[in-house]
């Protein structure tokens, strides 16, 4: 407690900051509203920067400046697009809380394009959940059916590892069955109805009177295990593909797709506040286009 004390006395202290100063003290403001890993990203950009600039401040982020780091960034530490993508895009959201702020006026990234990586969002179809769901994993091996419980709990309602992690007794609600958490990315309140396949699981791991509306509910794990321990998951399930625990958001998604429901709706289950982020999910699959002029042809009947 003392030192978050200090902490903050530290941030109140500083009238006149620099570049570096004022990132570290806006690390501090966003503790209560960005999630761990979001701070970790902001700490890692810090420390590439000041190997790039040791004494790099507010006058000296020109447009020539943000070049110079893209080819710091691309030839001497040798990240590829998707690296340096994360890195600009950190650097330019701390430039954008200067200016907000008044230590700064122009932004240099007004006529500089992030180039973004070209990806792709890798998911489980309906029937590879399907598999992943019934395929029988002994008892002994409990904590692989831990995961795979968590794993797919998160193909059922949407929620990125952070919030599965931080879901608690007190998020959920019936009459109807839903969960109405505040997404740790976003800070918006989300609310996702409970099918019954996500209701099991729950059930399996609520107590029957919890005290503590703050009490977690699944089982805690790190990031870095749960993908460990999924790439055994999906191997055993005989599925060729590459998954991380954020494949399951993408295939709730996608599945909702594929099962017909109108992409708005899509929309609001996942929190989007744009349709543009939505409708990378409605990728059709070949199968799905020679369905649909079929299905049109019988009507013409």
């Amino acid at each position: 407690m003392s030192e978050v004390i200090a902490q903050v006395s530290t941030v109140l202290k500083h009238t006149k900051p620099t570049f570096y100063s004022f990132w570290q003290e806006q690390i501090q403001l966003w503790k209560l509203s960005k999630a761990e890993n979001t701070l970790k990203t902001y700490r890692s950009t810090l420390n590439i920067l000041k190997e790039f600039n040791p004494r790099l401040n507010f006058s000296d982020l020109t447009y020539d400046c943000i070049e110079k780091f893209e080819l710091y960034l691309r030839s001497i530490r040798g990240n590829g697009v998707g690296g340096a993508f994360t890195k600009q895009k950190t650097l330019k959201s701390m430039i954008n809380q200067a200016i907000l702020k008044g230590h700064m006026k122009c932004n240099p990234y007004q006529n500089f394009k992030i180039k973004a990586a070209v990806g792709r969002r890798e998911f489980l179809s309906i029937q590879e959940v399907k598999t992943i769901k019934d395929m029988c994993i002994e008892e002994k091996n409990g904590f692989l059916n831990r995961v795979r419980d968590i794993f797919l709990f998160s193909c059922f309602t949407s929620l990125r590892f952070s919030d599965t992690m931080n879901l608690k007794y007190g998020h959920i609600r019936q009459n109807p069955d839903r969960i109405e958490m505040e997404i740790m990315k976003t800070s918006k309140l989300l609310t996702i109805p409970l099918s019954a396949n996500a209701g099991k699981i729950l059930e399996k791991y609520m107590v029957s009177s919890p005290t503590n509306p703050k009490l977690s509910i699944l089982p805690k794990m790190a990031n870095q295990v749960i993908n460990r321990e999924l790439k055994v998951l999906i191997k055993k399930a005989s599925i060729a593909k590459h998954i991380s625990f954020h494949c399951a958001r993408h295939s709730f998604a996608s599945n909702l797709i594929e099962s017909g429901t109108y992409i708005n709706h899509v929309k609001e289950l996942l929190g989007h506040t744009s349709m543009l982020q939505t409708q990378i999910y409605a990728k059709s699959l070949k199968a799905d286009l020679y369905a649909s002029v079929s299905r049109l042809n019988e009507f013409y009947q």
